[in-house]
């Protein structure tokens, strides 16, 4: 019986694989790419690692192949100075409110932030509730109005209200620009308070356990650690039970927030009560990565200076925490196959003849998956691409 049915299998097989159609040679190339790129020995592509350097010499031979003139200053490589950072423990926070220390526990009430371009940092200050913290004169919307928050620590909530046009909301979702601007008006420091939402996603008490997983940024030439916001940087992220605590006493409740939450109605804004005494200890390291850069140059004199930047990301994340007993994460969708059609797009233009009149550049670029935020913990929740 098993016989017959192997025979059936060998017999059906070529039958089998005549009914899917023949890829194009476009499709082939692009598959090719593919293949190689998120293939397991190439261990998922994690930025700074030797994985990635292979990856990268394999677009750099791509684009010579293919006719591409080297675009990062007479070569195919763009150094980028990587720098990872993690809290070096787990901090220590004091509230006073009336002369008295009120409990304010990490993992409970709050969980510190590594500040990388200050890896000993303090502030102690005053509290300014500043709801959503954005600033955005274009839809006459400005959290900070009527408050004063020199020299004292911002508290703002996470994310963005509703209602805000898709890229302002890109924008804002990131705690380092909602930063900036609490620092343009004096702030010493950014609490990041959790929303209804975020509670329900993924709590300060759940995320407390993986604090101290590593971030990636990038370093300027002096090694120093770049920071959205150096002068007020984000130092940590504060639970609803905690922002309770913040809210004793104040003007302001914190019930009433929660309840502007659930309606999408005003947020009321205000000083809060009492002191606050933050600190975060980060513990940092670097390594060396790189782009990979291809050029066209345009044919048209007057237009050629100006340059038309396609780019796809060549990193992914690397090994981590199995899925099914597989610890690689290859990263085929996200993103070889942007970083495929890229060189396919590059050939074909070179091979129609006709360069376009302004110039071309090819970027292959490291280390996107390591601007990721604080809800991609990937070794702690996996979600393979």
């Amino acid at each position: 019986m098993k016989r017959s049915l192997l025979a059936l299998l060998l017999l059906a097989g070529p039958a089998l694989a005549q009914q899917a159609p023949p890829l194009t040679p476009e499709q082939a190339a692009i598959k090719a790419h593919v293949q190689f790129l998120a293939s397991d020995a190439l261990r998922g592509r994690e930025a700074g690692t030797r994985d990635y350097d292979v990856a990268a010499e394999y677009v750099a031979a791509r684009m010579l192949a293919i006719g591409l003139q080297p675009g990062a200053n007479g070569g195919w490589f763009q150094p980028v100075k990587l720098t990872t950072y993690r809290p070096a423990e787990k901090a220590v926070w004091v509230l006073k409110r009336g002369g008295k220390d009120v409990p304010f526990a990490f993992g409970k009430d709050f969980v510190n932030e590594p500040v990388p371009s200050a890896p000993d940092f303090k502030a102690e200050g005053e509290l300014v509730f500043a709801g959503y913290g954005i600033v955005y004169p274009q839809g006459k919307r400005d959290d900070y109005k009527g408050l004063d928050v020199r020299g004292k620590i911002v508290a703002i909530l996470d994310g963005t209200p509703k209602g805000l046009p898709n890229e302002v909301n890109a924008h804002f979702g990131d705690d380092g620009q909602k930063a900036r601007l609490a620092a343009a008006r004096g702030a010493k420091a950014v609490l990041i308070v959790e929303t209804i939402a975020r509670a329900k996603d993924l709590s300060v008490e759940k995320f407390a356990p993986y604090y101290a997983y590593p971030r990636t940024g990038w370093a300027g030439p002096d090694g120093v650690a770049n920071a959205v916001s150096p002068q007020a940087p984000v130092v940590g992220q504060v639970s609803q039970a905690g922002a309770a605590k913040l809210f004793e006493g104040a003007r302001i409740r914190w019930s009433d927030v929660l309840a502007a939450q659930t309606r999408g109605s005003r947020m009321p804004t205000g000083p809060l009560t009492g002191t606050l005494a933050v600190a975060s200890k980060t513990r940092l390291s670097t390594r060396d990565s790189h782009n990979v850069v291809g050029r066209i140059e345009g044919s048209d004199p007057a237009l050629k200076a100006e340059t038309v930047v396609l780019s796809a990301h060549l990193d992914h994340v690397g090994v981590g925490e199995p899925v099914k007993g597989d610890t690689i994460y290859n990263g085929a969708m996200d993103n070889a196959v942007g970083v495929s059609m890229l060189l396919e797009i590059a050939k074909t233009i070179q091979e129609s003849g006709k360069r376009p009149r302004r110039s071309l550049l090819f970027a292959a670029l490291t280390a996107e998956e390591k601007g990721a935020d604080r809800l991609r913990l990937f070794r702690a929740f996996p979600d393979r691409a």
